[in-house]
């Protein structure tokens, strides 16, 4: 039976049959008669208490506890519960306490069991009152089967397979099956050296640095003594004034070794390969200067200046490599600053790079150090001589040497004739009237006249006397559509093609009529509506008189009661201006005796 089910009849067992007799003067046996009674009558049922019905010393929790398939009822369904059955299924509901024995410990009985693993407390103690005690089942470990030098640590370490036991079940399991498989619960120390130190062997196998001490131990019995494996230092070995961090600071691949990790390499490794552990500072030279040797020699940049002082002892003195560099070889005006400026490809050297390339390499190569000034004309224009010859990613200093190593045998320009130039010519106008020339530096233009310009008969000037007096610029570029053009180039394009072309170049203004609007004039004339207010003008006295266009308005034709608003959408000319509309009726309104207003006399 599913107990968790719960039957909603079972609460009407709890019936006071007495009661509800007595009280309704019924006669009644058995809670069926009740309910039929109380369903007819509308009644009320009465209850027993139902803590009357269970013995005095009755737990719900316990009797809940004591069976699993309950763990999901209330309190009152326990209840319930233990009345309608488990009175007759003789279910417990306590404990008796008194049956257990005094060294009853439930956690051992349940780890001694693992069948038991997932009992509450409770029920284990039950297990062991009902089963437990009839077959003789073991509650506690007997430690008297355990060696009297067992640990049960060292147990676990030395069986893998039970690292993940409880200390509990590790001493269980040594009782159960460990003394039948004989295994070993300890490690023979007798194999250990008396000098053994655990740290120090982890230390110095760092391969084993994950081992726990005790594992450590293990490793050395078992594997440790046949590999022959370090355990300790040999201090007698080591120098008396070995120092283990110069040590280390001299060899940069020992630097993540430990100290005693180090002395040991120099035991194993060093003393063979006679590896230096010490500075012998009177090896070196009085005046050796460590950062100067580093520097000389870029493969030693990484070195601390431990290591570079002992690379030069080990290395140097035989290799008769440099450690300083011979001043004497400079020359006495050598200014290592301009030789760098001189020769750009040593600009990212250091001064002292740079004297060392000088002295290496300059000398065989006859590098410019220093400027003759005596080889410069006395008239050499730096400036000049850069813009000529395309030059101008040089330095002026660089342009000098650049003149003097390769200008005066390549006859190289370095100045301007300027005596070919007019003396009125003026390179921002020769620049002007000439276009093509606009992105050439004033250098570059003047030279470009003397070389080209002058043969080309180019203009650098403008002839003012070819303009006539009364000569409007603005108004010469407007009528001719010349306004992209400066006021100077217009006035030369007027010089050079206008006079014999017989262009425009002004607006007689005599012609227009003294009431002309040119506003109106374009508004009235929709097809001039995109020229510019003077080319309006001009086409007023050079075409409109003749074409007899309107220029005005004139009111008087137009009636007093005249509605441009209404005259517009009457005749549909609503994209007309009012100007224009007032335009329409005076030229064709009248005479087609068009409508202009609404007559509101007609309206109902």
């Amino acid at each position: 039976m599913n107990e968790c089910i719960e039957n909603t009849n079972e609460d009407y067992k709890l019936l006071d049959i007495n009661k509800y007799n007595l009280i309704n003067n019924t006669n009644f046996n058995n809670n069926n008669d009740i309910l039929q009674h109380f369903y007819k009558n509308k009644t009320k049922l009465v209850y027993s208490n139902i803590d009357d019905l269970l013995p005095e010393d009755f737990d719900v929790s316990e009797y809940i506890a004591l069976n699993s398939e309950l763990n999901c009822f209330t309190s009152l369904n326990a209840k319930l519960h233990y009345i309608n059955y488990g009175i007759n299924r003789n279910l417990p509901y306590k404990i008796d306490i008194n049956k257990l024995p005094e060294d009853f410990d439930v956690s051992v009985y349940k780890e001694l069991h693992f069948d038991l693993k997932n009992f509450t407390d409770l029920q284990a103690k039950s297990h062991y009152i009902n089963f437990g005690i009839y077959g003789n089942i073991p509650y506690k470990l007997d430690i008297n089967k355990l060696p009297e030098d067992f640990d049960v640590s060292v147990y676990k370490e030395l069986n893998f397979d039970l690292i993940n036991l409880t200390d509990l079940q590790a001493n269980i399991h040594y009782i159960n099956y460990g003394i039948k498989e004989n295994r070993s619960y300890k490690i023979d120390t007798n194999k250990l050296p008396e000098d053994f130190d655990v740290s120090v062997y982890k230390e110095l196998n760092s391969d084993l640095n994950n081992f726990t001490d005790l594992q450590a131990k293990i490793y050395y019995i078992n594997c440790g003594i046949k590999e022959n494996r370090e355990y300790k230092i040999d201090t007698n070995k080591l120098p008396k004034d070995f120092d283990v961090s110069l040590y280390k600071k001299l060899h940069f691949d020992l630097n993540n070794f430990t100290d005693l990790q180090a002395k040991l390499h120099y035991i194993t490794c060093g003393i063979n390969r006679n590896l230096p552990y010490k500075i012998d500072t009177n090896k070196l030279p009085k005046d050796f200067d460590v950062s100067l040797y580093k520097k000389l020699h870029f493969d030693l940049n990484n070195l601390t200046d431990l290591q570079a002082k002992s690379h030069y002892i080990t290395y140097g003195i035989n290799g008769n490599i440099p450690y300083k560099i011979d001043t004497n070889k400079l020359p006495k005006d050598f200014d290592v600053s301009l030789y760098k400026k001189l020769n750009f490809d040593l600009n990212n050297l250091t001064d002292l790079q740079a004297k060392i390339q000088y002295i290496n390499f300059g000398i065989n190569e006859n590098r410019l150090y220093k400027i003759d000034r005596n080889k410069l004309p006395k008239d050499f224009d730096v400036l000049v001589y850069k813009d000529i010859n395309k030059l101008n990613n040089l330095t002026d200093l660089q342009a000098k040497s650049h003149y003097i190593t390769y200008g005066i045998n390549g006859n190289l320009p370095y100045k301007i004739d300027t005596n070919k130039l007019p003396k009125d010519f003026d390179v921002s106008v020769y620049k002007q009237l000439n276009s093509d020339l606009n992105n050439l530096t004033d250098l570059q233009a003047k030279i470009q006249y003397i070389n080209f310009g002058i043969n080309e008969n180019r203009l650098y000037k403008i002839d003012r006397n070819k303009l006539p007096k009364d000569f409007d610029v603005l108004v010469y570029k407007d009528i001719n559509k010349l306004n992209n053009l400066t006021d100077l180039q217009a006035k030369s394009h007027y010089i050079t093609y206008g006079i014999n072309g017989n262009l425009p170049y002004k607006i007689d203004t005599n012609k227009l009529p003294k009431d002309f609007d040119v506003s109106v004039y374009k508004q009235l004339n929709s097809d001039l509506q995109n020229l510019s207010d003077l080319y309006a003008k001009f086409h007023y006295v050079n075409c409109g008189i003749n074409e007899n266009r309107p220029y005005k308005i004139d009111r008087n034709k137009l009636p007093k009661d005249f509605d441009v608003l209404v005259y517009k959408n009457i005749h549909k000319l609503n994209n007309l201006t009012d100007l224009q509309a007032k335009s329409h009726y005076i030229t064709y309104g009248i005479n087609g005796n068009l409508p202009y207003k609404i007559d509101t006399n007609n309206q109902i």
